[in-house]
């Protein structure tokens, strides 16, 4: 009986990080579903059951810090594990994260292998099976295309682009 895909709830306000982390993971073989803001990412906990969360700490509305605290809260879904992602690197926000219940932290910009790091240690490799490329430099390498692609970032989230590399 072949394992279901990871499924992945991305939270971003920023479209163009958003449809990055979605094409990302699905070339990693999760299932990716797509919120551009806390309000709408409850909205779709109620019909999907993610393994796990990556949520932008500041967008509109309702924070990462806030939309963590109440998923932590809920008993349907305080195991699922919560990775924040942020422009700001600070210990100060790395113990705000961790006080939130957040189980992991990823600082703006990061790698496509960083980002298939923090997934598999939140995860473990057990979970992700044969749905992700491989992760363990001695092993195989992930799909050909797959590290062609960086989120590339600056302090003005305005500067944010999918680019590829060698543009």
């Amino acid at each position: 009986m072949e394992q279901s895909p990871v499924k992945i709830l991305v939270v971003e306000d920023h479209r163009e990080l958003l449809q990055f982390l979605g094409l990302a993971l699905t070339m990693l073989g999760c299932e990716a579903v797509l919120a551009s803001s806390g309000i709408e990412a409850l909205h779709k906990l109620a019909g999907a059951s993610p393994d796990l969360v990556i949520v932008d700490l500041h967008m509109p509305e309702m924070d990462g810090f806030e939309l963590t605290r109440t998923l932590k809260q809920e008993p349907l879904h305080r195991d699922i594990p919560v990775l924040a992602v942020t422009g700001l690197s600070t210990p100060e926000v790395r113990r705000l994260c961790k006080n939130a219940g957040c189980d992991g932290y990823m600082a703006k910009p990061f790698s496509l292998q960083q980002l298939t790091d923090r997934i598999t240690r939140l995860l473990g490799a057990h979970r992700l099976g044969t749905t992700a490329p491989r992760l363990n430099h001695d092993e195989e390498p992930a799909p050909r295309n797959f590290n062609r692609y960086r989120y590339l970032s600056t302090d003005d989230f305005q500067a944010q682009k999918l680019k590829k590399e060698g543009f």
